[in-house]
């Protein structure tokens, strides 16, 4: 099995929120549990569970709000009507340059290209690297006809052993 793709994700937030810095934000959501709320996209596994991970590694407790979508979800966190979220670096790179965004760091281990400015949450938080994979892929393997199974039902009429 090969990997195919991971893919980083960034801490994000309104600008106005009032924290500097990656512990700053955890301390005030750890303060604050009963007006915090996350907005991993509905439709995106991944990143729901990339949120999860973060809240449960950071010991926060966020209402889930559900988004059809990525666009929406930063929409809102742009206007701060949800606190923060984790999305792609690809979804958040040009609103966190453009300063619509504030980004607290990256879910790799290592900087982003896309954010070189951000730190890695590893660095920011004390939170361990998280990643998540994009697809994975297996050789070809050489399969056995399924034709065999059904020759031998065709020849005879006995039972034939799936192996066969």
């Amino acid at each position: 099995m090969s990997l195919i793709a991971v893919t980083p994700f960034a801490l994000v937030t309104n600008p106005s929120f009032p924290a500097a810095n990656a512990k700053e934000f955890i301390a005030l959501l750890r303060a604050n549990p009963t007006t915090t709320r996350s907005p991993p996209p509905a439709r995106a596994p991944r990143a729901h569970l990339i949120v999860e991970l973060f809240n449960s590694m950071a010991q926060i407790k966020a209402r889930h709000v559900p988004y059809k979508g990525s666009a929406p979800a930063l929409t809102d966190v742009i206007n701060g009507q949800i606190a923060y979220t984790l999305e792609t670096v690809t979804a958040t790179a040009a609103h966190v340059k453009s300063g619509r965004l504030k980004a607290f760091g990256v879910s790799f281990a290592t900087r982003s290209a896309a954010l070189p400015d951000v730190p890695p949450l590893a660095e920011a938080a004390d939170l361990p690297a998280s990643t998540s994979a994009a697809g994975s892929a297996t050789p070809l393997l050489e399969a056995r006809p399924a034709t065999s199974w059904r020759a031998c039902q065709a020849k005879s009429r006995k039972r034939c052993n799936r192996t066969s």
